[in-house]
């Protein structure tokens, strides 16, 4: 058997080498840990710059039609033509149509179609549409006023194309001269 010394140094040692191992064990464990969330250092935390990512311009290859009389300008796609008398946007293609009226308000309280039979659902001959074609309008914005005693209408008429999106960003480039 063993004496009682002995066996105290087995059991201090045994200790030790427990303490020892934990230790080990303990200090790569925080190793570990530095280098997975290393210590961000003191001072103030960096404020992230945001910034805006421009939106591309779509209208910014279109012509633009200026009325001198009424003081207005609107942009239109360059595959479209413009005719003077009817203030009439057209694409090359057989379309609809966008057109422009400007008209005295002593007509206010009188229906577009009442005003301008143009203006109502309607069959035409038409040269932009080369056959008779049932045209009916697809949306109308309607600016009471904005020439003092004259009121505007901007129309969208459908054709074999849905041009919404066309109307939608040539309205978005219409701006007043003054």
């Amino acid at each position: 058997m063993m004496d009682e010394k002995t066996w105290l140094k087995i059991v201090f040692l045994s200790i030790l080498g427990i303490i020892l191992a934990v230790g080990l064990v303990f200090a790569g464990y925080k190793l570990g840990q530095r280098s997975i969330y290393p210590e961000l250092d003191e001072g103030p935390t960096p404020t992230p710059i945001v910034e805006a990512t421009p939106t591309p311009d779509l209208t910014a290859n279109w012509k633009t039609y200026t009325n001198i009389k009424y003081g207005y300008s609107i942009k239109y796609p360059l595959d479209w033509s413009f005719e003077e008398e009817t203030a009439r946007f057209a694409p090359k293609e057989n379309g609809g149509y966008i057109q422009i009226r400007i008209f005295s308000n002593a007509n206010r309280g009188v229906t577009l179609c009442e005003l301008d039979r143009s203006n109502c659902n309607f069959v035409i001959d038409n040269k932009i549409f080369g056959e008779r074609t049932k045209i009916e309008t697809m949306d109308t914005i309607f600016l009471p006023g904005i020439f003092g005693e004259y009121d505007m209408s901007i129309t969208l008429y459908k054709g074999k194309k849905d041009y919404s999106s066309t109307f939608n960003l040539m309205l978005s480039t219409f701006k007043s001269l003054e």
